[in-house]
C-alpha cells in the first residue's frame, strides 16, 4: 500500500482532520510501559523504547522515501 494512499484515506473531510492513529500508538505506548512497571525483572525499558522507537523511524523512512521520488 502506499503511505500517500493511507494518508487521503484518513483524511475526514466531514471534520477536517487527518485521523492518523495517534490515540492507538498513545494507547499501545501507555500499555507496554505499564507492563514495563508491573513485570522490571521480564521486560527492558530499553527493549520496549527501541521496539516503539523502530515504527516510528520505519514511518519516517517511508515518508521520506515518497517524497523524494
Amino acid at each position: 500500500m502506499n503511505w500517500y494512499y493511507n494518508l487521503e484515506k484518513a483524511y475526514d473531510p466531514g471534520e477536517e482532520k487527518v485521523r492518523t492513529g495517534t490515540i492507538a500508538r498513545l494507547v499501545i505506548v501507555i500499555v507496554t510501559c505499564l507492563f514495563w512497571v508491573r513485570f522490571p525483572e521480564i521486560f527492558s525499558i530499553f527493549g520496549i523504547a527501541l521496539g516503539l522507537l523502530l515504527s516510528y523511524i520505519m514511518i519516517l523512512f517511508r515518508a521520506i522515501k515518497e517524497l523524494t521520488k
